[in-house]
């Protein structure tokens, strides 16, 4: 015979309403995960958006900038040389600015566990 015969109909009510209990619970658990997830989804999305528009008038910055750097002697003759040397120019500074971003917040996690 198996343990759930032995129950009266009015603790059969009660397991019930206890398994709902637990299922709404439950349900607002993972609710409320999926909230948090999304909201950072969408912080990550927004920030690389800011990221970008930075990143695109900062372009014209550089832009404006590269030709009186790179004009003197052989690149002034080779435009396309010139664009290659801004290009690793940008690059460079952008790898450290990466690395230096990285390390501040590797830091910041090791100090908030």
């Amino acid at each position: 015979m198996k343990k759930e015969d032995e129950l009266s109909s009015e603790e059969r009510k009660e397991v019930k309403k206890e398994i709902r209990k637990m299922a709404q619970e439950r349900a607002i658990k993972n609710a409320s995960a999926l909230k948090n997830e999304y909201k950072n989804q969408v912080s990550i999305a927004i920030i690389t958006a800011f990221g970008l528009v930075i990143a695109l008038v900062w372009k014209d910055v550089i832009t404006a900038l590269m030709p009186s750097i790179t004009t003197p002697g052989f690149l002034a003759e080779f435009p396309l040389l010139s664009a290659l040397y801004a290009a690793f120019v940008v690059t460079a500074l952008a790898v450290i600015g990466i690395l230096l971003i990285s390390n501040w917040a590797k830091s910041e996690e090791k100090n908030n566990p």
